[in-house]
């Protein structure tokens, strides 16, 4: 490093040190926001997975489904092919 060395035109050494040290925190910060981007990244790709799974449910309407009297009507319902999801409401 010319700095270190001395001599005739060489820069200062606190200046090189100065700017090596802003340089360095400049690294560690595009760093940080870097390594945050891509955990972000990988919730959002897992929270779009799990909402387009539930998109592809397969929702069951029975009759008792939409008659308040019943309790508990889950038992009643018919079994769908891949998930069973109630309607509660129509």
């Amino acid at each position: 490093m010319p700095a270190a060395a001395g001599g005739e035109g060489a820069p200062d050494l606190t200046e090189s040190l100065t700017n090596f040290a802003i340089n360095s925190a400049a690294l560690a910060a595009l760093s940080w926001v870097f390594a945050r981007d891509l955990r972000s990244q990988s919730r959002d790709r897992r929270v779009v997975e799990r909402e387009e799974s539930l998109a592809r449910l397969q929702v069951c309407k029975t009759r008792a489904s939409l008659d308040p009297t019943l309790a508990h009507p889950v038992s009643t319902l018919p079994l769908c092919k891949e998930w069973h999801v109630m309607a509660w409401h129509v």
